[in-house]
């Protein structure tokens, strides 16, 4: 006759653990961290902080929908639009800016900062693909126990790349605050677009979807059109 052993866990508590585990499996597919790793997280996050009354929203909402369309699928890096929301909002914290009129010359600062925080990521990982094969002989099994521990060299490449972001993020936010506070002493705020004409400005972004060069070609100039009647109408 075959022993049977007693565990001590009843079915039913062996039932509760399977419906945890199916409740936390629900977040394979329900939250996706590359949701938290979004501009409109940003505005939300500086609204519950600082004041929800400063347009940190709107801000999130633009940034959101300028580059929805560009996704960090495989190799391709996209820009690094949480950078600009955070610098657009943190400068417009600075500056008080309230009114959607005057939001526009520092979403326009903000551009740029995305496409730049981009290019400092795609270098970050160029650098890291050279030391892939130091780790690689850091790890060989050379010795009894198995080769060294890759563990220092994950936890140094984590730590050089916080700190880089966070020197690119103070660099360009004191840019960004000295150039906004000389454009908006000069930029115009009568008859300005409000924030259906900026977040309808930011959807011509589905555009830069078609990955045609003329589409982008395109677009710009309608950028630049739409700013530059704004503002000889405002000034005239």
């Amino acid at each position: 006759m075959r022993n049977h052993v007693r565990t001590g866990a009843s079915p039913s508590s062996h039932g509760g653990l399977r419906f945890f585990f199916g409740l936390l499996a629900l977040f394979r597919n329900a939250v996706h961290v590359g949701f938290l790793d979004r501009p409109l997280l940003i505005g939300i996050l500086f609204a519950l902080i600082l004041d929800p009354d400063l347009p940190f929203i709107g801000i999130g909402i633009f940034f959101e929908l300028l580059w929805l369309d560009l996704i960090p699928a495989g190799t391709y890096i996209p820009p690094q639009s949480q950078l600009a929301a955070f610098v657009c909002s943190e400068t417009a914290a600075l500056l008080q800016v309230h009114d959607p009129e005057r939001m526009v010359p520092l979403l326009l600062l903000a551009l740029p900062v995305a496409w730049l925080g981009s290019r400092v990521e795609s270098a970050h990982r160029s650098r890291q693909n050279t030391v892939h094969d130091t780790l690689v002989r850091g790890i060989a099994p050379t010795e009894t126990d198995g080769g060294a521990d890759p563990k220092g060299y994950v936890l140094r490449s984590l730590g050089l790349y916080a700190v880089i972001q966070g020197c690119v993020c103070l660099i360009v936010s004191v840019c960004i605050y000295s150039l906004g506070t000389v454009v908006l002493a000069y930029w115009p705020v009568q008859y300005g677009p409000g924030w259906s004409e900026i977040w309808g400005g930011a959807l011509l972004g589905g555009l830069l979807a078609l990955r045609l060069r003329r589409a982008y070609w395109f677009v710009s100039a309608c950028v630049m059109v739409i700013f530059a009647a704004t503002w000889l109408g405002t000034t005239l």
